[in-house]
């Protein structure tokens, strides 16, 4: 049985129709690699078909998948690798109607969404990063791209050199690959990368990547988990500042005698900490990179070289080149964490 792509950030809903009052159960198995299924149901929910004219029952399983679906850090790769298991899970789903099996559904699952005008439950493509340009640091690692082989295709990622044209080819298999964003042959110029299935020679996306020098700034990494469930990484090359926010508690002291201490401040500020607040810049982008830079501000977990962020900017303009001849994004990030530290 083939496996169904599963994106837990929107609603996956199996269903069984019956007549009123029947008995329906939906048995949940999920693990991750490398375990493999339950002897026993995870879970199991249940309900009855409400009235005859409600006679589908609907299951919506994504909350459940979530929780064994964790992103913690991003580790950078140098040539194909597999993504980690924590990264995504599995999950059979059987339901019954009155104790008697209907159907079994098999499903990986990763923690990503479809947007509303995807419809319902969409299956979105087997390559789990949306087809863009980018610009990347010059001979450096630059993330990567992962991509979800079908054990029915043979698929291959192809490398074509900015420049020269000298390609390299990669062929994929296993159940989630990922692959660098650049060929270390390939680091100092940048390349195209197809990802394509051999058998039928059909692109499946294709991206370029481009190298590029800052003289004058440290480009800031930023690794964060993108509408498929996977890590992407995006580059800030540009300006970066750094604030820091400080909170606390006011209070009224009362004097310890009737005689008041002049130097003694009777109003004091308790319970003091603070967050540190970057705001960076991408630099000169294509009008396209927007759809990354919503797919960043909708994200759950970033990394900001490789510390825990939580995106601060909650409104920014896709700009247009129609509009604005050049495309600089700037964007505010708050660290997760109190400058003092106060985690038992």
């Amino acid at each position: 049985m083939a496996l169904q792509k599963l994106f837990a950030r929107s609603p996956r809903s199996v269903l069984v129709t019956g007549v009123a009052n029947d008995s329906v159960r939906c048995d949940l198995y999920i693990w991750n690699d490398p375990a493999t299924i339950p002897a026993n149901p995870t879970l199991t929910l249940s309900k009855p078909v409400p009235s005859t004219l409600a006679t589908t029952v609907f299951f919506n399983i994504s909350p459940y998948v979530r929780n064994y679906i964790t992103h913690t850090a991003f580790v950078e790769i140098s040539s194909q690798a597999v993504v980690p298991v924590a990264n995504y899970c599995y999950c059979t789903a059987k339901t019954y109607l009155n104790g008697t099996l209907v159907e079994t559904t098999e499903f990986i699952c990763f923690d990503g969404y479809g947007y509303f005008d995807e419809a319902s439950n969409p299956s979105l493509s087997n390559v789990l990063m949306t087809p863009n340009e980018f610009y990347v640091k010059e001979n450096d690692n630059s993330g990567s791209v992962s991509v979800f082989v079908n054990s029915l295709t043979t698929l291959e990622a192809r490398y074509t050199q900015l420049g020269t044209g000298a390609t390299t080819n990669v062929a994929l298999s296993g159940v989630v690959k990922q692959v660098p964003m650049v060929h270390t042959s390939y680091i100092s110029t940048g390349n195209t990368l197809r990802i394509f299935n051999t058998s039928g020679s059909v692109t499946l996306a294709t991206f370029t990547f481009t190298t590029q020098c800052e003289p004058r700034y440290t480009p800031v990494e930023c690794d964060f988990v993108n509408k498929f469930g996977m890590w992407q990484r995006l580059i800030f090359f540009k300006a970066k500042r750094n604030n820091i926010e400080v909170s606390g508690t006011d209070w009224r002291l009362m004097p310890q005698t009737p005689i008041y201490n002049t130097t003694v401040g009777y109003d004091k500020v308790m319970n003091i900490n603070a967050k540190e607040i970057v705001r960076l810049n991408t630099g000169w982008v294509e009008e396209n990179v927007s759809e990354a830079i919503q797919q960043l501000m909708l994200s759950e977990v970033i990394l900001l070289d490789n510390k825990p962020v939580k995106m601060k900017t909650k409104t920014i303009e896709k700009v247009k080149k129609i509009n604005d001849k050049m495309i600089n994004y700037s964007m505010e990030f708050e660290f997760a964490n109190d400058i003092i530290n106060n985690v038992m």
